[in-house]
């Protein structure tokens, strides 16, 4: 079945990383992070979709780029704490994030009613341009 042969190609690409982490050496590490490139991530996909939303490959593209070049930041000090921070400091992160990502998950629904409240919810005010009719929320 395909499922059985998706099954065995994961297992594959499993061992293959397995044994070039376990081996070291800079061009192991740097081909494991090309890899890593290749992982599903909810926010690539998110900003797949905006990009989408231009309807031109050339703005999409761009859009892309800048977002990928946002992440660099972030991702240069995540890179870097590992040799600031001790082990114990990084559990007690790992164990905050769950609760972090449920209060913005929370923070986003409230954001999306437009209840009026006014940092967690503005109001969502509505716009004519010509015939067209578009929301846009307001932070005041």
């Amino acid at each position: 079945s395909s499922l059985g042969i998706l099954n065995d190609l994961v297992k594959w690409v499993k061992a293959q990383l397995s044994f070039y982490l376990k081996r070291g050496g800079a061009l192991a590490f740097f081909g494991t992070g090309l890899a890593n490139g290749l992982l599903p991530c909810g926010m690539v996909y998110l900003a797949l979709v905006a990009a989408l939303g231009f309807q031109s490959p050339i703005y999409g593209a761009i859009y892309m780029f800048f977002f990928g070049l946002g992440t660099m930041p972030l991702l240069m000090a995540l890179m870097l704490s590992g040799k600031f921070l001790s082990m114990s400091k990084r559990i007690q992160f790992q164990r905050v994030i769950p609760y972090l990502g449920v209060i913005i998950g929370i923070v986003f629904i409230f954001r999306g009613l437009g209840l009026g409240i006014h940092l967690l919810s503005p109001d969502l005010q509505v716009f004519n341009y010509g015939s067209q009719q578009v929301e846009i929320t307001m932070c005041r």
